[in-house]
């Protein structure tokens, strides 16, 4: 069967693609009714007739490839196979791969890979469970694709199984002394069996991405740590990138979750919704090599200009409901609370009213919890370093005062011991007992008036919104855990990756805002859609929900619950 007959006058040839392989071509089609519409062809055309078999197993395969379980699988969408050839059409992947998006941007920040690698982690389940062929995970073969918003992974080639030794990429018959034992793994089952086999492709892309080079070619190469990742972390990532995965490691998932230090509890479509978040509420300005769904969805994001920030935010009243104006007449002040999601991949609040914020490695005894993630035995004696209570910080007008309350590992500001106590200005940036690392910001008010309530006139403030103090991770490898001390307000804003975390800066606009008044927390919508109850109804614009013990609601996508703490004797 010839190129010509797979055509047949309704696709045309626009170019050769990279192949994947050395017995399979790829092309890049146009259909010949005049749409546009671009598609994938991936060729091979047997030095020899196949047997039976192997057609039918390659039959099995293209009805898989024709029905993906995963929105970042393309798609088949015509299968031929033959004794003496097979041809593959599928779905464009899309227009720029992931190595142009790196060559114009160097490399993504931490948050963009880890929220990137677990899109891939459920693409590559989904691939194993339906039996598709090895999947080409390469930033040279990863695509993005502006109708989806969403990183793409083409189909792979279909084996030949009858042959399947030259299928392996990069294989050279004439070098056969290089194969290893994952090499040897690939020759005999071209169909993986598990998503361990895809663990060193994960590691080395997440190396690629962070800007790092990921290859260990040969038993003397030396392993360079990533620097965006701690000692742990680059254990783990060494392990994966020299093939001793299956010592350690039993899924991609597996490896995710040790990695990162964070469950993988979402599927696929959950985290996609959840990345996507952002783009439902303004279009963005981005760069030429991608789309606004995309921008926020995977948080590829190129350099952009960011919006001007207003000098002088439009002061609105709160619109308080009549249930919650009521309630809070016989409830007695609270002065601290905790936000805890339902998932660890999203951050705990700590809420405070008054008094200092204790920072330590206790859950019970602070505010601030710092122990060091992913959970191991080496993790677990860096967090014992921490005392359960070893600092506390409290706000002096507009900078804030660091007071060491356990001095047996110090902690240090600019490699100095905090000692009795320093005055710092905003942001200060600590190491909690020497080694646990700890922004600290003087967060000032949006508000340049008191704050009002609609038709709740006596509740407004006696004077100016003095803001908040805020404690939050300092580095990767950490629990991801904020704590904030709520003088008047502070504002919550979503990250790249959709996470919500309090706002310490103007970098970006706050969706929605924190406040203590009244004696109680609330906590305000500023963009219609972003906070919703648990039983899915939805806050508008302004609108305030008192913040109770037990309850239940959404930040985005995020489930929290409202935890009471008891609060600490004062000092």
């Amino acid at each position: 069967m010839k190129l010509e007959q797979i055509l047949n006058h309704r696709y045309t040839i626009a170019g050769r693609l990279p192949a994947f392989s050395a017995t399979h071509q790829r092309y890049e089609l146009l259909s010949a009714g005049g749409d546009g519409e671009r598609f994938v062809l991936s060729f091979c055309d047997y030095a020899k007739a196949i047997s039976a078999n192997a057609v039918a197993r390659q039959h099995q395969v293209g009805e898989a490839l024709a029905h993906p379980m995963a929105a970042l699988l393309c798609r088949a969408i015509e299968c031929r196979f033959e004794q003496d050839c097979q041809a593959v059409i599928s779905e464009f992947p899309g227009e720029v791969s992931l190595r142009e998006v790196l060559q114009e941007r160097q490399s993504l920040d931490i948050e963009e890979v880890e929220a990137f690698l677990r899109l891939l982690t459920d693409a590559t389940e989904a691939a194993v469970r339906q039996g598709w062929p090895r999947l080409m995970l390469n930033a040279a073969h990863l695509y993005l694709d502006k109708r989806l918003g969403l990183p793409r992974v083409p189909v792979p080639d279909v084996p030949v199984f009858d042959a399947v030794g030259a299928e392996l990429p990069g294989f050279d018959p004439m070098q056969t002394m290089q194969f290893n034992a994952a090499d040897l793994r690939q020759v005999s089952d071209p169909i993986p069996k598990d998503t361990l086999d895809y663990v060193p492709a994960l590691a080395a892309l997440g190396c690629d991405l962070l800007g790092q080079p990921k290859t260990l070619r040969g038993r003397n190469t030396r392993y360079q740590p990533v620097p965006q990742f701690s000692s742990q972390q680059n254990i783990l990532l060494r392990r994966a990138l020299t093939g001793e995965a299956r010592a350690g490691f039993a899924s991609t998932r597996v490896f995710m979750e040790e990695l990162f230090g964070i469950p993988l509890q979402l599927d696929l479509a959950a985290q996609t919704e959840r990345l996507r978040y952002l783009t439902s509420s303004a279009a963005k300005s981005v760069s030429h090599l991608t789309s606004p769904i995309f921008d926020s969805a995977v948080t590829v994001r190129l350099p952009q200009p960011r919006a001007a920030i207003p000098a002088e935010p439009a002061i609105a009243p709160f619109v308080v409901l009549d249930s919650d104006a009521v309630a809070v007449a016989s409830l007695p002040p609270v002065l601290r609370i905790r936000l805890m999601p339902e998932v660890e991949e999203a951050p705990a609040f700590s809420l405070a009213a008054n008094g200092w914020l204790l920072l330590g490695r206790s859950a019970g005894d602070s505010d601030f919890v710092a122990q060091f993630r992913p959970r191991s035995s080496a993790a677990d004696g860096r967090t014992r370093r921490i005392s359960r209570v070893q600092a506390r910080v409290r706000t002096a007008g507009n900078r804030m005062e660091l007071e060491e309350t356990d001095m047996l590992n110090p902690s240090t500001y600019r490699d100095t011991p905090v000692g009795a106590g320093l005055m710092l200005d905003s942001p200060a940036f600590m190491l909690l007992a020497g080694e646990y690392p700890v922004e600290l910001h003087r967060v000032i008010s949006d508000y340049k008036a008191p704050r009002t309530v609609k038709d709740h006139a006596d509740w407004s403030d006696s004077g100016e919104p003095q803001g908040a103090l805020v404690a939050r991770p300092g580095g990767p490898g950490v629990m991801l855990w904020e704590a904030t001390l709520v003088l008047s307000d502070v504002g919550l804003h979503f990250s790249q990756s959709g996470r919500p975390w309090l706002r310490v800066d103007g970098s970006d606009p706050s969706a929605a805002r924190l406040h203590y008044f009244r004696g109680q927390f609330w906590l305000e919508s500023l963009e219609a859609g972003t906070i919703k109850s648990a039983d899915g109804s939805i806050m508008q614009t302004h609108e305030v929900m008192l913040l109770q013990a037990d309850l239940k609601f959404f930040i985005g996508s995020y489930a929290y619950s409202v935890q009471p703490v008891i609060p600490h004797e004062p000092a």
